[in-house]
Formats: C-alpha cells, structure tokens, sequence
C-alpha cells in the first residue's frame, strides 16, 4: 500500500462504515484486491457495518481467487446468513452458493469435495427466496444450471439457464443506494453470461448452429462511457469470450475463414474501443489477457492449416503481452510439435509446467510425448504425466484417450478400454469452451460418489447351441450354453487355420438386409440377451418387431463368416459389456458394423432429407492393411466433430485397441420412417468394404475372404434388397419367406 493510500486511511479512521465500503470499492475497480480486502477487513472489525460489509468482503476474497482466499469467502457468507435480516437472506444465500461454488473448482480438491461443494450450493439455491422477476433471482438461476452443468446434468443445466435468460431479459434495474452496488451484476451482464451458458451447452450437444444463433442475441460492444470499471471489466469479459466462443463453433462447422475473421474483427475491436479506458490496473490486467488469449487462438487455426510461421508468430505475440504465462509456452510447444520440433516442444511444456504444475495441457502433451517413444520406462513416465493431466482436468477427453493407448502398450487391454470409452463419453459432451473454467463430467463424479449403476444390473447371457457349434467349427472350438463371463474365459479362437470374420448390424435397415442375406447358408447358432430388455411380444417367427439379439455362422461349411445381428436399442452405459460379452468368445481378424447418425446430430455437408449420406470410420489396422495395397475406400471419412456411440462404437473401440481390422458403415438418418430408404445404398456399401476387407486378408485365410465376397456379392443381389425393404416396411424379418 503505498504512502498516498495509508494518508487515505488515517483521514477514514472514525468516520461511518460507508466511507470505507466507498474506499474499498475504488481500490477494487483498480484492480488492488490485496489493499482493498485489508480495508474491509478493518472495517469488520472496528466498526458494526453488518450486512454490506460482509458482502463486499465475500467480493473480495473470490476476487482474489486463492484457496485461502475461497474459504474465507465461504466462512464470511456462513457467518452472514446466520446474523442478516430477512429481507437480506435472499442476497446472503446467493453469495454464500457463489462462493462454494468458486472453492469447488480449485485444483487440490478431489472429485469427492468437489461434488460435495457443489452439492451444498446447490441446495442453499434451492432454499433462497429471491424476489420475482429480479436480477437476483436471474443470478441464482444462472449460478444454478453453471453447477448443474459442472456436475454433468446438461439437461437440468440447459432448463435453468433458459429460466435464468427469460428472467434476466426482462428485469429491472434495481441498484441501491450501497456504495458497493456498482459490484453488482447488471440486468445486461446476467443476459449475456446466461446466452454465453446455453450456447455452451448447445455446442456440447453438437448443434453449433443453434449455439451460434444464440449467441447472436447478445448484447455486447455497446458504449461504456460513464459506466463503472467493474462494468467496463464485465462487458469485456463477455465480448471476448462470445467472440472466442464464436469462432470455435465457426471452425467445428467447417468455415475456417469465417472463425479466423471473427478472431481478427474482435482484436481490432477490442484495441480501438478500450484504449482509452487503461487508467485502472484490472482493466489493463484483463485487455492482456483477452489479448493473449486471442493470439493464442489465432495460432491454434494457423496449426489446424499448417502454417506454421503464422501459428509462431501470433505465440510471440502473445508471449509480449503475457510473458511468462504457463498458456504461453504451452501455446509455443504446440506449434513446435506441429512443425516437428520435438525437442523444443518438449522444453516449452516443462517450462510451462515449472510455472504451474498443475497445468494440465502441457502435462497432456508430455504424457503423450513420452508414450510415442515405447519404452517400459517412457510409458511408466507417460502413465504418471497422464493420470496428473486427467486429476487436475477430469473433463478433458484426451488424457483419457492416451491412457487408453499407455494401457494397451502395455498390455492392460481391459484397462485401455475402459479409458477408451470414458474417453468417448467426454468428446461426446464437450462443449466448444470450459464450463466456469473447470466442467467435471457426472460419469467421473459419479463413479467415485456412488459407484457405476451399470455394474448392478445383471450381466448379458450369450447363449449358444452347442450341437450346431461344434459342427459350424468342428476342429477346435467348443462353446457352451452359459451366462457370459469373458473376464474368466479364455477367447474362442479358431485353431484351423481358417479366421474367423464378423459383420454386425445395429439399425433396423442393416437388420433386415442381413436377415434377408446369404439365404439357406446361414445357421442360428447363439444369441446375446440383455436381462432388462423386455422379451414379451417377440414373435415365433423372426421379425423386424422382436427384440433380439442373434449369432448366425454363414457360408457353405459355415464357420468363416459370423453375423450378428442386433435388433433392439443397447444404452450408452450396457455397451461396453455387451461388446465384451460378444468379443469375449471370439476373436475375429475383420470386422463390419453397420450403424447409424441421426441428423439432429450430424454436422456436415450435404442434408440427409435430400440425399443419402454413408460414412465410413475404420480402425488403425484397417486403415494400414488399405494403405500397402493403395487401397482406398470410395465413401468420406465421417466428418470432424460428429460422434458415434453406443454399440457399434463400442465395437470399434475395442477393435481399435486390440489392432483388429474393423469398419463402422454410418448412416445418417433423417427420420425413421424413412429408414427403408437407407437399405440399397447399405448394401452397396457393405460390398465395397467387404470386397476390400477380403482382399486385405492374410493367405490363411484365403477361404473366409472368398466367403466375405459372396456375401457382399448376395446382400447387393437385387432381390434380396427388394425383400430386405419389403421386410423392413412390414415390420417382418422374413422378407418374402427368404428368412434362413
């Protein structure tokens, strides 16, 4: 505190409580948030300025947002609601959830704390009686779907948020006559923090159209002259960050240019319209860093383009405005790494983790750098940076991912999955910025509060014939009626030379084309059964209708090609078991699966309500075996930002960490009534791929990829596509009796 300041103080000592609230309020809008907390916390304690007092020290400290600095937040705003006046309970409860909520997000609590506190805030929420109508009340909204969304209930989150915009975008200023009320959220600023939310949440659901409508609504680059600092502070934050968000969901839809340009404009913006307001030190603080930050997003594009000396470029800058900043080296080792400087990628994530060891992209990259080099040792170090990169990051899908990949190295194959599909479940729900700087995603809390739902309920049943087994694989494999144990199991593995080869549907119109495929050569020889799925109502006679899930061995000595195919819906959370109760029994050296997108939630080119759109995902090994022969397949890779779960993503992921050749066929559906629609064009692409899988096959196995080819040369036939669509629009397997 300088000598000026502490003259300042000596002419406060005996004046009213207002005078220091005043003093202290200033020195927050200059950005000196260690002076003014001590200036509160003088007045605490030598005068009786109860309520207002209480609140601007709970400002404060979550100003100053330190772990100290937190809990005596959270301490003052308990001591508050216990000694405030009715009419201030409202206002007490919402800082006091506030504050519990800001504690949660810091990096040393576990996941267990940190869903305590959110859980805590969340109930004091739930008990405040804002008044109607108010921008309280929108606040309290707000901060609500913001812990809603952190705890991995999009949903619920989204439903309040939109209560908190309704709110917010029709209340009245209600500023009081407090010294501190220029602290207080605006009506404008709880309107654009509550657009900022949805769009979030849209865009974690894939719908950057909608997100990028929304945010259109916002209201931000409007004059500030004669506004308060804190104002001035707000407005900015909200402008960058809708002008960053922006961008990310230009650049996920494809339009590259658009996001750079939105980039550009909002630097320009922020340059010519905030020179003149640096006279305080927060807002000269927070211009640095949106500065940065937008350099650093300019140069992630200029990676994603492969220029490189424009991605260094904007990382210098960036450096020049916040130097020594852990964001900064992690930035520049990006664009080394990109351009294949190794060595000093590796050098800017250590300097970046010197500055902050708890920065977890850079440990992410680090993990990942040493996972590549393969050695025992290298992947015990890769292991460790990882497992610290998903500790202090858990919603970050790419620890996850390379934990997935050390495990498999290593040969933890059940753990690799595992890591595989939580990987999965956190790309699916990302959304294009952090949520409140740190979103943890429920599947993760969860697990550690209350253990995994899905391992309650009563494992599948694979169920098998075991007369028609040993005479489809007769020289080696031998199956038994049992409930599916696969973690106790050895695998059935051919012990002829013939491989075993597997094509699986999971949509209704791949169902009927394999029923009415390879007739009279296929033989019923299992079935995979989910306890909680109903079986009352399924049919004598194979049908569309049923709810089944069946193994066919197919071909003239049935026992190269097996078919399965799945007729009723495997929920997210069953299909990592039901891959597992499947792939424990049998270890197939190709595999197709035949699934589907909805268009709701494809992201693309073209539209699926005027043309039929076939994609294609493949695993490394396939990709491989393609490439020596220069092999390419004529369908589109599925684009960038569209994801795929359920069991046939399950399926790929499995294969892809087992290095088994394997092809997700995607068809995007636009409704299902319309399916039908979708069963030619199937079979054509199943023929290619097949014809392409055979040819990619060893010379022992010869034999299956000759039955691979007659099996796409039969599904493509006419008349089984014609029976497959009448089957489908019947609702009946059979087809015109060719069922078997």
């Amino acid at each position: 505190m300088t000598v000026p300041e502490l003259g300042q103080l000596k002419e406060l000592a005996g004046k009213p409580a207002d005078a220091w609230i005043k003093h202290s309020v200033s020195l927050m809008e200059k950005g000196e948030l260690v002076e003014a907390k001590l200036v509160v916390e003088a007045v605490s304690h030598s005068s009786d300025g109860g309520f207002p007092v209480s609140m601007l020290l709970v400002r404060a400290c979550m100003a100053e947002n330190s772990l100290a600095s937190c809990a005596q937040a959270v301490s003052v705003a308990r001591w508050a609601l216990k000694t405030c006046k009715p009419e201030e309970r409202a206002e007490t409860s919402v800082a006091l959830a506030v504050s519990l909520s800001q504690q949660s997000r810091q990096s040393c609590f576990d996941v267990e704390k940190k869903q305590m506190l959110r859980n805590e805030a969340m109930e004091v929420l739930s008990s405040a009686e804002c008044p109607s109508g108010t921008v309280l009340q929108a606040v309290q909204l707000y901060n609500w779907a913001v812990l809603l969304a952190e705890s991995g209930t999009h949903g619920g989150a989204l439903s309040k948020a939109k209560e908190a915009l309704d709110i917010a975008s029709t209340a009245k200023a209600t500023r009081s006559s407090s010294p501190s009320a220029v602290l207080s959220p605006t009506a404008e600023h709880a309107t654009n923090a509550c657009l900022i939310l949805i769009s979030l949440l849209l865009s974690a659901r894939r719908q950057q159209e909608a997100a990028l409508k929304v945010l259109s609504a916002s209201n931000v680059g409007s004059s500030t002259s004669g506004a308060s600092m804190f104002s001035k502070k707000a407005s900015l934050e909200s402008e960058v960050l809708i002008g960053r968000l922006r961008s990310r969901l230009q650049f996920a839809g494809g339009s590259h240019p658009d996001a750079l340009s939105s980039l550009v404009h909002l630097k320009k913006d922020l340059a010519s319209k905030h020179a003149a307001d640096q006279g305080s030190k927060a807002l000269v603080a927070s211009l640095a860093e949106a500065e940065a930050s937008i350099w650093i997003d300019l140069s992630t594009l200029f990676i994603t383009q492969g220029e490189f000396q424009d991605a260094m470029f904007c990382v210098q800058h960036a450096a020049k405005v916040q130097a020594w900043q852990p964001a900064t080296y992690h930035a520049t080792g990006m664009v080394q790494e990109a351009a294949g400087e190794l060595d000093a990628a590796v050098q800017s994530y250590n300097t970046a983790i010197a500055l902050d060891p708890r920065h977890a992209p850079s440990l992410l990259r680090l993990g990942t750098a040493s996972r590549r080099k393969g050695d025992s040792s290298d992947l015990a170090l890769a292991r460790k940076l990882l497992t610290d990169a998903k500790l202090y990051d858990p919603s970050a899908p790419g620890a996850s991912y390379q934990l997935g990949l050390v495990a498999r190295d290593l040969g933890h194959l059940e753990e690799s999955e595992a890591h595989m599909h939580m990987a999965v479940k956190l790309a699916v729900s990302t959304p294009a910025l952090p949520i409140a700087a740190r979103a943890v995603q429920q599947d993760e809390e969860e697990a550690a509060i209350c253990g995994n739902e899905a391992e309650e309920k009563m494992p599948p049943l694979l169920l098998w014939n075991e007369d028609l087994c040993k005479k489809c694989y007769s020289q080696g494999m031998h199956v038994q009626a049992l409930v599916s144990a696969p973690e106790f199991e050895p695998p059935l593995r051919h012990s002829h030379r013939r491989t075993l080869n597997m094509v699986v549907a999971t949509t209704k119109p791949s169902c009927s084309l394999l029923n009415n495929a390879l007739r009279g050569k296929k033989q019923l020889i299992g079935s995979l059964v989910l306890p909680e799925v109903p079986m009352k109502g399924n049919s004598i006679e194979p049908s569309l209708q049923d709810r089944t899930c069946l193994i066919y061995s197919c071909g003239e000595d049935q026992g190269g090609l097996m078919m399965v195919v799945c007729q009723y819906e495997v929920a997210p959370d069953r299909a990592a078991l039901m891959t597992k109760a499947l792939f424990g029994r049998v270890h197939p050296q190709q595999v197709l699966v035949l699934g589907s997108l909805s268009s709701e939630r494809y992201f693309g080119e073209g539209d699926a309500s005027q043309e039929t759109l076939m994609y294609v995902l493949s695993t490394a090994a396939a990709r491989e075996a393609r490439e020596k022969l220069g092999q390419k397949l004529p369908m589109p890779f599925l684009p960038t930002g569209n994801m795929v779960g359920g069991l046939s993503a399950s399926i790929l992921s499995y294969c892809q960490v087992r290095s088994i050749k394997a092809d997700l066929v995607i068809d995007v559906v636009m409704l299902s009534s319309l399916s039908h629609l979708s069963v030619a064009p199937l079979a054509q692409a199943c023929l290619v791929v097949l014809k392409l899988a055979a040819s990619t096959c060893e010379q022992s196995s010869k034999d299956a990829c000759s039955l691979l080819s007659e099996a796409g040369l039969n599904i493509s036939a006419r008349e089984v596509v014609v029976a497959a669509c009448k089957a489908f629009e019947g609702g009946s397997g059979q087809g015109s009796g060719v069922y078997i």
